[in-house]
């Protein structure tokens, strides 16, 4: 049960960081032409469906280059991508989409956090004028014979075992980091 309530709290915790970082505006932003083939798209997959979807245009980064950024109403980022020769490219790192629930700093950074038999957290940095992002830090637990362990790192070969109390406050710090990125969001089906 108190596992539960703390899974709750988090999601919870989650949801009003993402909050706190957006405002839907009524008017639109500087949209580059490539990126209306990606918001064209999303009704014939599905989106918005049940769910309204929102997007902004801002340059995460610094480098000039414009990112798009796509959020449900439930504040859980969808996607984003970058302008690569003209073309929108969406952020992937590996395996693992960046459009895990998250927020991006003023700096640049995205923070990506992801729970569910066990935790994720991943920083990561849109590299300048790149489709790339650079892995900066991974925080991860997972259930063993012995309980949970917590670790940094993702990858089991180089990964280091951690104290709950250090994973748990860097998951607060990837829920919660300093000066986040403001973004204003659109609807998408006002177009």
């Amino acid at each position: 049960m108190l596992k539960k309530i703390c899974v709750v709290l988090l999601c919870l915790a989650m949801l009003s960081a993402c909050a706190s970082t957006t405002e839907l505006i009524d008017e639109w932003p500087d949209v580059p032409e490539a990126y209306w083939a990606v918001l064209d798209y999303l009704p014939h997959a599905g989106f918005p469906g049940e769910r309204p979807v929102y997007f902004a245009v801002a340059d995460i980064n610094n480098d000039g280059i414009p990112e798009l950024v796509l959020l449900c109403a439930d504040r859980e980022n969808i996607g984003r991508y970058t302008l690569s020769g003209n073309e929108p490219v969406r952020l992937e790192f590996g395996n693992f989409a960046a459009n895990w629930r998250g927020i991006v700093t003023a700096d640049g950074i995205i923070y990506s956090t992801r729970h569910s038999n066990n935790a994720t957290a991943f920083s990561y940095q849109l590299e300048p004028n790149t489709a790339q992002l650079a892995l900066l830090t991974a925080w991860h637990t997972e259930v063993t014979e012995n309980g949970r362990a917590y670790f940094q790192g993702y990858d089991p070969q180089t990964r280091v075992l951690i104290t709950q109390e250090k994973f748990h406050a860097w998951w607060e710090h990837y829920n919660h980091p300093p000066n986040p990125m403001q973004f204003d969001f659109v609807p998408i089906e006002r177009r």
